[in-house]
């Protein structure tokens, strides 16, 4: 097992989600890791909403140890996946980034090039960089996203 970093704290990582938000996102990505990366996935990465992001959906950010062992510091979500009616786009963008953890951990790949694309193929989201379907957005980008989707009922038994 490598070694990890204690996740940031909500001051350090900008985060904006309430607490039932980062309930919801810690849920869903322990049932993604379990389901679609066979549990290959640390359970200890911070999984955060931001309101900064203004036409990404989604990043993950890579750290490198002094020794050269990798470690994942963070994914980072568009706080807009959470509103009504991005459900699919919200699970799409998730693997995605869960596809660059696994291919970060596994081949030091930060990209989107062949490792990435197995990886995101095998996890079940859209192996691109730009993504197609329409996202709902906030009109006013300063308005807070407090909405906590249902969990999935295949998560709720978990």
């Amino acid at each position: 097992e490598r070694q990890r970093e204690a996740p940031l704290d909500d001051a350090t990582t900008h985060c904006c989600a309430t607490p039932e938000q980062r309930a919801y996102l810690r849920s869903v990505y322990r049932y993604f890791n379990e389901t679609r990366f066979d549990g290959l996935l640390p359970l200890d990465i911070p999984v955060r909403l931001s309101n900064r992001m203004r036409s990404a959906l989604g990043h993950m950010m890579p750290g490198e140890r002094s020794d050269g062992d990798r470690y994942v510091v963070e994914i980072a979500l568009n706080c807009d996946l959470m509103l009504q009616g991005n459900g699919a786009e919200r699970a799409d963008t998730l693997l995605h980034e869960m596809a660059h953890v696994a291919d970060w951990l596994e081949s030091g790949e930060r990209g989107h090039g062949a490792s990435w694309r197995a990886w995101a193929s095998k996890a079940g989201c859209q192996p691109t960089r730009l993504y197609e379907r329409p996202v709902h957005y906030r009109r006013n980008r300063r308005q807070s996203v407090l909405r906590v989707p249902p969990l999935p009922s295949a998560i709720r038994g978990i």
